[in-house]
């Protein structure tokens, strides 16, 4: 029964944090695929806003030093629009950054803390990161379709959309929740794909077998 009651909350654990919620403001924006994931590059994500109008939206791209050191050509990030691509020079990222307490961007509040951009990679070495503009009209309801090409010999990056609450705003004060980052590196190994197929295979078999009564 304790391993029933265990599995069921980590389930509920699970739907919870994969579920849009929303809020005004901070957190109200979305990427989707909606948790951490590993991609292949170049890597295709669907943007949107929950509850309100983004309006400027900025992309915050966060690279470890080992990926920022490895860069072998442009990173890219295409939309469908007369401004598209955003084509960014390995001169063009900030850093190196490794203040815990920053909050990145500067011109974002609250921002998002360093320390915890570092722990969804995870690192504890110093980021880079970029914040430019992207699409040709505010972020809606309505899905917006975004790819980013990211060229390294150790590619890791994090994806994360902000903009403005109104046309006035001026911070970038609505932005996808510090937990919910589009997340872009090669191809996840067939190793690993086989191991975590492996761990749901016996989890599938532990819960079809009798529960133990108590």
């Amino acid at each position: 029964m304790r391993i029933k009651i265990s599995f069921i909350l980590l389930l509920a654990t699970i739907v919870l944090l994969a579920t849009p919620i929303a809020f005004a403001g901070v957190g109200s924006l979305r990427i989707e695929p909606p948790l951490p994931i590993k991609s292949k590059s170049p890597a295709t994500f669907e943007i949107w806003a929950l509850s309100e109008t983004a309006y400027f939206p900025h992309i915050l791209l966060i690279l470890p030093e080992s990926c920022y050191i490895g860069l072998t050509g442009d990173t890219v990030v295409s939309w469908s629009g007369a401004s598209s691509p955003l084509t960014i020079k390995k001169s063009d990222w900030i850093g190196p950054k490794d203040d815990n307490s920053l909050k990145l961007p500067l011109s974002a509040s609250p921002g998002y803390n360093l320390a915890t951009l570092q722990s969804h990679i995870p690192t504890s070495d110093p980021i880079y990161f970029v914040f430019e503009p992207i699409l040709e009209v505010p972020i809606t309801s309505s899905k917006e379709t975004i790819t980013i090409t990211l060229q390294s010999t150790d590619p890791e990056m994090l994806v994360y959309i902000l903009g403005k609450q109104t046309e006035e705003s001026t911070y970038y004060d609505i932005r996808v929740p510090p937990t919910i980052p589009g997340f872009v590196v090669p191809e996840m190994p067939l190793g690993t794909l086989m191991g975590l197929a492996s761990m749901l295979a016996a989890l599938i078999i532990m819960l079809k077998k009798p529960m133990p009564s108590i």
